[in-house]
């Protein structure tokens, strides 16, 4: 280990945001996107306040926007508090005019428990979350051992939808090949 990667705190989780940013530029492929990393949120009085690692906005096919709240952590774990702070912001933005996705995203596996806490804040009307761990963030193409291992009817993304979609088909509703 030497310079920036001989450090001993991980960067501040700096390498996992950038792993994350480099698989939403992959699946968008050369379509728009902005991006900033490291963020207090706020809104409303009293306010709702919470802290992202990353967001990005995207224009969706339809003239919408995609808007991408994230919470990376290298190892450490998802919490309940990151995820019912982040649905509360994600809440706020008019669904007319925003398709906000909450991501959650880890340089290891998930918990079982942080699967469930996750799964808590999909919305009633369509897949929000996107769930990148290790097994994502490593290939090039985001669901490239995934599909090795789950039924996945399209593991070749290009949006922020089908990311959402293809978490529900790994993480809330897995079918495991055989």
């Amino acid at each position: 280990r030497s310079g920036l990667f001989g450090r001993d705190d991980n960067q501040e989780g700096g390498v996992a945001v950038s792993v994350v940013l480099q698989q939403i530029h992959t699946v968008l492929g050369h379509r728009s996107m902005l991006y900033t990393p490291a963020l207090e949120l706020s809104y409303g009085t009293p306010p709702i306040q919470c802290e992202t690692d990353l967001v990005v906005l995207h224009p969706e096919r339809d003239g919408r926007v995609g808007l991408v709240i994230g919470e990376c952590k290298t190892r450490g774990t998802i919490k309940e508090t990151d995820v019912a702070n982040l649905a509360k912001v994600a809440n706020v933005f008019p669904k007319e005019r925003f398709d906000v996705f909450l991501l959650f995203a880890k340089l290891a596996p998930f918990s079982e428990v942080e699967i469930e806490v996750c799964r808590k804040a999909q919305d009633d009307t369509r897949p929000r979350v996107i769930l990148l761990s290790d097994r994502e963030l490593e290939p090039y193409w985001v669901y490239e051992l995934a599909e090795k291992e789950f039924v996945i009817p399209d593991p070749h993304v290009s949006s922020l939808t089908d990311m959402a979609i293809a978490t529900t088909q790994i993480y809330f509703n897995p079918v495991r090949k055989q």
